[in-house]
This record gives C-alpha cells, structure tokens and sequence, in this order.
C-alpha cells in the first residue's frame, strides 16, 4: 500500500509531502499536466444528476446506490470510461488529496445520447 491514512487527522506527526517529479526537487508546488482520469477524445461527455442513496458513506454503512447521466455533447460517436472515485476524509494534516478510484465502468454512446449509470458501493470499497 503506496499511503497509509491515519484513523483521525490528530494521529499523524509529519505531514507528507510527497514529490510529484524532477520538476518539484525544489520543493516548490507543481502543476499536473492533466488530472487523474483525464483523457483526449474527439468528443465531449457532459455529467448531471449524480445522486448517492446516503449522504455520509462510512466503512459500517451498509452498501450506497449511485447513479449518474452520461451524455455524449460533442459532434462524434464516442467512448467515455466513468469512474468512481472516493478521497479521505481526513486527509488536509497528514497526506495529499488522493483519488482512490473504487470502480469504473466504459460505455459507448451515439452523438446526443446519454446514458444512466447505477452502481452499489458496498462497505468494502469505502474502507482506505
């Protein structure tokens, strides 16, 4: 396991902070070039409505339904990969803000055509 998160942000004595690359030896900040899951395409895929079955998600919650609209806005056919993704809590003390990415789905979808996503996060997932 790359990181271990604390149970409450009190626990941790030194932060971490972690290097991106050469670029940062300095220490100084740097700048992703594309965030975690971007990706090009020659299309455009638009989200809306997302929805969770609970508003707070913990490890003893029982499992959360959640559901969102994908639709296709730009002028091609296209494939888009929809991911989950969760972060921790407590994580502005002890570690960076980290995309723990829980589940994926790929769908295909036709100019101006959506799609409804529905997937069950069950407890396991939710778990660091």
């Amino acid at each position: 396991m790359p990181i271990s998160y604390p149970k409450h942000s009190g626990n941790v004595m030194i932060p971490y902070r972690h290097r991106v690359g050469t670029k940062c030896a300095s220490g100084d900040y740097c700048e992703y070039q594309w965030d975690f899951g971007s990706g090009l395409s020659y299309t455009n895929f638009t989200y809306s409505g997302l929805t969770l079955s609970k508003a707070n998600v913990t490890p003893s919650s029982d499992c959360i339904d959640v559901s969102v609209t994908v639709m296709n806005s730009g002028t091609v056919a296209g494939n888009e990969t929809v991911m989950l993704v969760l972060t921790q809590p407590y994580r502005s003390l002890s570690v960076p803000k980290v995309k723990q990415l829980k589940k994926l789905s790929k769908i295909s979808l036709h100019v101006v055509d959506d799609s409804g996503l529905e997937r069950v996060l069950s407890p396991r997932f939710v778990k660091a």
